[in-house]
């Protein structure tokens, strides 16, 4: 629920870095109110409050609450015999709460201030009375600067909520967004609420059947193949390797024009002279063309050029507001549009980028599996990380979920075995980067496959077709035993990668002529995983089972190291 109320708020607004930059900007504070409030106002210097930062001056704006507090109370039962004053009272209570409220989240000390208060309470305060100040404000002196105060953190509210909501902490980010919220509501800004109320009633992306129509309108009776060069080199380059696949399982013939490369000096493209290219593809072989965009410029000039189907790359899709860039070029489109994981293993991120443009009016979406970096070295260009693909399909089940075996792999020899599994996992795709000549292709040669060997490759892949209820059961098990498989391979590299620091602590151990078993050590191991496990509803019988033979194992391997 607030998730979805925050997607609906972050497709509304396009966020202002620069309010980062002014987290620390106070409200002015008038020396009169010293004479207006019987001494009880704490005077400030504007000056002071304009450069005013945390550490050197928090005790000013914490004196300040104790004093707006005062005369606050003072008027309930003394009410000021000038409403100018009352007004300004209002404004100056509400300003103070809304600063402390802001900046408890990066001091301490005014943190602890606000905690005792309480947050709730904070708010109520901070907006009611800015409310009482337009209210009582007949002569509208006031309300320029209350919205002036307001739409300065409306801005870091709402930065903060992204902040928040790109971090999956939806508590925290729908608090943020609820504040920006109640700042639109003192003001009473009609046009701004009526967005946001657009925002919330808006429609919230769903499974449906509707989300595969693209892919089922193509009436395939294989998976949907995408291929085509990493790179677009040369027009005869193009199109010999376009004529090669026309003939085949390809419905899509893919060419890199902008390639973002992870560092400079690497070729990076022929740029929008390759659409001429595809256009030609289009027209001369009948297949539909696929291309990357990475901005608003990409986007334009290759519907210009009548690309059939946009992918955003992984480079992309970790920058939110690349996507939504791109999403707003591209509203209401009716071409395809896959989004790849980011480079890094978040779903978050993947499917806020699948979210940014279904909010944009654009149906015809998919998501491209093409594994995530690690530091660690693996066969692997790019770990497949499959836990995260099939999260993904287990919320969007009817989202086309594709494969990209060539980065994944960085290995044409690889290519088809995780081909295979991805299939086996129900996958409605795949995109293989192919090359006529591979071994000397401009950008990734390594991992591209002949067009000969693409075909080859198609038909030896088994495809899980359902046709009947006992073929739908035997498509499920296969489906989640092929899952099973891929975590126990994840289990087996984890357990090795326990043993090689079990080896570390061995040889540690024979340094300082410690003892290889250390029983206090390994009874708060038990007791630990023995907890952890009933939280993941695993017996404790089960539990000591597998901690008791990785224990003997470590134990192995650390008197491996002793004795070498």
């Amino acid at each position: 629920m607030k998730k979805n109320l925050i997607i609906g708020i972050l497709s509304i607004f396009i966020f202002d870095n620069n309010a980062l930059s002014q987290k620390l900007q106070l409200t002015e504070a008038a020396t009169e109110f010293k004479n207006n409030y019987n001494n009880s106002w704490v005077s400030i210097p504007d000056s002071t409050l304009r450069a005013l930062q945390i550490g050197k001056n928090k005790p000013v704006l914490l004196k300040a609450q104790i004093a707006i507090d005062e005369s606050y109370n003072k008027q309930l039962s003394t009410p000021f015999t000038k409403p100018k004053d009352l007004v300004k009272m209002y404004y100056y209570r509400g300003a103070i709460y809304l600063d402390l409220w802001m900046l408890s989240k990066y001091d301490k000390e005014i943190f602890k201030q606000v905690n005792t208060i309480g947050y709730q309470k904070m708010n109520e305060i901070a907006f009611g009375s800015f409310s009482k100040c337009i209210e009582l404000d007949i002569k509208n002196q006031w309300k320029s600067d209350v919205k002036n105060k307001i739409n300065l953190y409306r801005n870091i509210s709402i930065n903060s909520g992204v902040d928040f909501f790109q971090k999956s902490d939806f508590n925290q980010s729908f608090n943020s967004f609820k504040m920006a919220y109640q700042m639109f509501k003192v003001l009473n800004l009609t046009d701004t609420l009526a967005m946001i109320n657009a925002a919330l009633s808006a429609e919230k992306m769903k499974n449906t059947k509707e989300l595969r129509t693209w892919l089922d309108d193509l009436a395939l009776d294989h998976p949907l193949v995408i291929a085509g060069p990493c790179s677009a080199e040369t027009e005869d380059q193009v199109m010999t390797i376009a004529q090669q696949l026309k003939d085949s399982d390809v419905s899509y013939f893919r060419a890199g024009i902008w390639k973002p490369r992870t560092r400079p000096g690497n070729f990076e493209g022929v740029g929008a002279l390759g659409l001429k290219w595809l256009k030609r593809v289009k027209q001369e072989t009948g297949l539909k063309i696929a291309t990357e965009v990475a901005n608003a410029t990409h986007v334009k000039i290759a519907l210009e050029h009548d690309v059939d189907l946009l992918w955003i790359g992984a480079r992309s899709t970790v920058s939110p507001f690349i996507v939504q860039e791109i999403a707003d070029a591209l509203q209401g489109t009716d071409r395809v549009v896959l989004v790849k994981n980011p480079v890094n293993p978040d779903l978050a991120l993947w499917l806020g980028g699948i979210e940014r443009l279904y909010a944009a009016n654009i149906k015809k979406l998919g998501v491209v599996h093409r594994g995530f970096s690690t530091y660690e070295k693996t066969r692997y260009r790019n770990n497949p990380e499959w836990q995260i693909a099939i999260e993904l399909q287990n919320r969007f089940p009817d989202l086309p979920l594709i494969c990209d075996p060539s980065h994944i792999t960085g290995k044409r020899e690889m290519v088809f075995d995780i081909a295979q599994t991805a299939l086996d996992l129900n996958y409605d795709g795949l995109m293989v980067e192919t090359h006529t000549d591979p071994n000397n292709a401009w950008s990734d040669a390594a991992q591209q496959v002949t067009p000969d060997h693409l075909m080859k490759m198609m038909e030896d892949l088994k495809i899980r077709k359902s046709t009947d209820t006992e073929a739908d059961y035997k498509t499920a098990l296969n489906t989640m035993r092929t899952q099973i498989d891929v975590i126990d391979h994840q289990l087996i590299e984890i357990l090795g990668k326990r043993m090689k620091v079990a080896d570390q602590i061995g040889i540690l151990k024979k340094q300082k002529n410690v003892a290889i078993l250390q029983s206090k050590r390994w009874n708060e191991i038990l007791g630990k995983m023995i907890l952890e496990g009933e939280g993941h509803q695993l017996s404790q019988e089960f539990v000591l089972r597998v901690f008791k033979a990785i224990h003997q194992e470590s134990i192995n391997h650390q008197k491996r190291m002793m004795n070498s």
